[in-house]
């Protein structure tokens, strides 16, 4: 277990401390901090308590979310480090995972870890139209209508114009500061699954991304593994060797994702398996050697690819 070296102060039952209404109310106390004289223990245990437990609390944060103990050296460098890591940690995996909306019918309005998922699905049998509110921002995601039921689902602002996202589609939506739109696709030059030639843009394969989630969801492993087309997995490495197998005779366009979902990769490795193709054109499985990463590999219709 990692330690915490920043322990809250003055917290006990017995602990002799000002109310906090009389600490708010002690205006040219906290205006002009103690000055010359005796200070009041009880004012001078509200003090150290708040920033104590403050300095607590930073400490648990890095602990739980990187792992890493939280040590008082007398230097700003290391906890300074430690909370950029476990910020950055959470942010990548807010960001990066994708979230499932139950629903109905009715007005959902997304929340903070709804909107900051690029991915979002949702599911349920409507018994009403069913619509999700987007905050008044600019930003992009991918929505995956998985309702069953004779009603639709809308995308909007608080004050936009609600726009429909058709049943069993996979919508890349766009916030302009105002309404939800469409993103305009451009440069798509195949559809999933053709095996022609031609070549695949970006905007082809991060749709291939959201199918993978539409098709099958979001799986949790963490033993071996034999893959499945269009899926995104969340793979928590919680012992040496697993093995991830990639599907067999895959045709472009197929395409998974991973993330590491116990931030387990860098200690226990887990191996991509080939499983007869190539990866980047290689003839060897691929170790999985960072920790809190999440990519896609897909298949262009020769090798694998990673991005």
């Amino acid at each position: 277990m990692p330690t915490n070296d920043f322990k809250p102060f003055a917290v006990g039952g017995s602990a002799s401390v000002i109310s906090q209404a009389t600490y708010t109310a002690a205006a040219t106390l906290l205006a002009n901090g103690f000055q010359t004289g005796i200070a009041d223990k009880d004012y001078l245990n509200k003090v150290w308590r708040q920033s104590s437990i403050m300095a607590a609390v930073i400490g648990k944060l890095i602990n739980d979310v990187t792992g890493d103990d939280a040590i008082d050296d007398g230097t700003i460098a290391t906890i300074t480090l430690g909370l950029i890591e476990a910020i950055q940690t959470l942010a990548a995996e807010t960001a990066a995972s994708g979230t499932i909306i139950p629903t109905t019918g009715g007005t959902t309005t997304l929340d903070a870890t709804q909107y900051n998922s690029k991915f979002i699905e949702v599911t349920g049998a409507l018994v009403s139209d069913a619509t999700l509110v987007f905050p008044t921002q600019l930003g992009d995601w991918y929505v995956i209508n998985n309702t069953t039921g004779a009603y639709s689902l809308f995308s909007k602002t608080a004050a936009g114009t609600p726009l429909e996202i058709a049943q069993a589609a996979t919508e890349h939506i766009v916030c302009d500061d105002a309404n939800i739109l469409y993103a305009v696709v451009s440069a798509i030059t195949q559809t999933p699954g053709n095996s022609s030639p031609a070549l695949a843009s970006t905007e082809f394969v991060t749709l291939g991304i959201a199918a993978a989630v539409a098709a099958t969801g979001i799986k949790y492993v963490s033993a071996n593994t034999q893959l499945v087309n269009h899926s995104f997995y969340l793979v928590n490495a919680t012992a040496p060797g697993i093995i991830l197998t990639l599907p067999l005779s895959p045709v472009i366009g197929d395409a998974v994702v991973f993330q590491d979902a116990g931030s387990t990769w860098g200690q226990n490795i887990p191996t991509l398996a080939r499983n007869g193709q190539t990866i980047e054109s290689i003839a060897e499985d691929l170790s999985l050697n960072l920790s809190d990463s999440i990519f896609t590999i897909w298949f262009n219709g020769s090798t694998w690819k990673l991005i």
